[in-house]
């Protein structure tokens, strides 16, 4: 089993298309027997962990209209069910405050965005190299990857 084969299914929420072409197509590449699925916003994936079994991991926009993703991230934190579910910011935010407060919420990572191919497939391989436990609890010090 490849690092990335305990992740079998991943939800990535943006509000931009063409990041979530990038992302989705890089990801693919990355890890061909994976299933990847997109949604534009928190509301669509608020909808999708209702409606469907969880996803291994999500990869969350934080600027996004309507409900930003610290709201969807406060909002999956606060199911029961949820609680365990492996959450990566995926911004084009890292300012202090943005970092701080999705940490204390509980996500799991905080990856800024680029518009490298190579170093998203970088960040991918580092993500999907961590073992499992890293994401359940993450430490302070290896919170953010660039």
């Amino acid at each position: 089993m490849t690092s990335a084969t305990k992740f079998l299914r991943v939800i990535l929420c943006d509000d931009d298309e063409d990041d979530r072409f990038i992302f989705t197509t890089v990801l693919k590449e990355f890890s061909p027997g994976m299933e990847v699925k997109s949604v534009d916003g928190a509301d669509d994936l608020l909808q999708e962990l209702k409606e469907l079994s969880h996803p291994d991991l999500i990869f969350l926009d934080l600027n996004m209209p309507r409900k930003t993703g610290k709201e969807c991230l406060k909002e999956i934190k606060s199911h029961q069910e949820l609680t365990d579910l492996p959450v990566i910011i995926y911004s084009t935010s890292a300012g202090a405050p943005d970092v701080d407060e999705t940490y204390q919420c509980g996500a799991s990572l905080f990856v800024q965005k680029t518009t490298s191919i190579e170093q998203l497939q970088a960040v991918f391989s580092r993500i999907f190299e961590m073992d499992m436990r890293q994401l359940l609890r993450p430490s302070r010090e290896n919170y953010v990857i660039s």
